[in-house]
């Protein structure tokens, strides 16, 4: 969601998060998209923006994307960063925990309303000591 302040380009820096490569090249840097806030005009963009959008032949589309970016990194409309997909799974004997539609970059649930049902866990798990996953 936009804000007003977002629309005029009033900031210093954005933060955005991707999820969907399709539909972020055309929102975020299209020079006709309402969401290109950075208000970048770039027709060769542009024009590889709308090649991408126009073809189904997956390795052209490979070929487009890495091209954009190429792009993208070269004038510096974007600074690229590491994001680690959250992809959040539970056990059975996790109560009230609701996860999200698609992958998260951190979790969004309420971690308050959650709970472990000690009852449903297998007995050789009940006396296991908490740790950091695979140490």
């Amino acid at each position: 969601m936009y804000t007003s302040r977002d629309q005029r380009g009033d900031y210093g820096l954005e933060l955005a998060f991707t999820a969907n490569m399709d539909t972020n090249f055309r929102e975020r840097f299209h020079s006709k998209s309402a969401y290109n806030t950075a208000k970048i005009n770039d027709p060769d963009l542009d024009r590889l923006i709308d090649q991408f959008d126009g073809t189904e032949d997956r390795p052209r589309r490979r070929a487009l994307a890495l091209e954009i970016q190429t792009l993208l990194i070269k004038q510096m409309y974007a600074a690229p960063t590491l994001e680690q997909p959250f992809f959040p799974l539970s056990q059975s004997w996790v109560q009230n925990y609701i996860p999200g539609t698609v992958p998260h970059v951190s979790p969004v649930w309420p971690y308050s309303r959650m709970w472990m049902d000690t009852r449903m866990m297998p007995e050789s798990r009940r006396t296991e000591k908490p740790g950091i996953a695979g140490r």
